[in-house]
């Protein structure tokens, strides 16, 4: 990636953690009975039958392109569900998040080589 593609990048993201720190603080002050963990858990629920749907659909031979849509569909409804619960509880921190998944994607791989994953 060059450096005006790296800029715009950044201004994008910047752009959309904005927004979604915005819609976070506007979530607490709406009158509602359910906090974010509540939607977060939701969505992922919703993702999960996305995936069994089509780990099924795998199985039969019957891949169909609607599926991997939703399952598309819905994984964005869970990063979106839960980057505005870690703003609305103060944990949206872009280098952290970074660090953190970068630590993670490290030990899947160590994890694979050693076939103990």
């Amino acid at each position: 990636m060059n450096k005006t593609n790296a800029k715009l990048e950044g201004v994008k993201l910047a752009a959309l953690l904005e927004k979604i720190r915005n819609f976070a603080e506007w979530k607490k002050t709406q009158d509602r009975q359910l906090d974010e963990s509540m939607y977060a858990i939701e969505e992922m629920s919703e993702l999960i039958a996305e995936c069994s749907a089509f780990q099924k659909s795998v199985v039969k031979q019957q891949r169909n392109g609607s599926i991997k849509d939703n399952i598309f569909d819905e994984s964005c409804d869970v990063l979106c569900t839960l980057l505005v619960y870690l703003a609305a509880n103060g944990m949206l921190n872009i280098d952290k998040i970074n660090k953190q998944i970068e630590f993670k994607m490290n030990r899947c791989v160590e994890r694979a080589k050693k076939g103990t994953f």
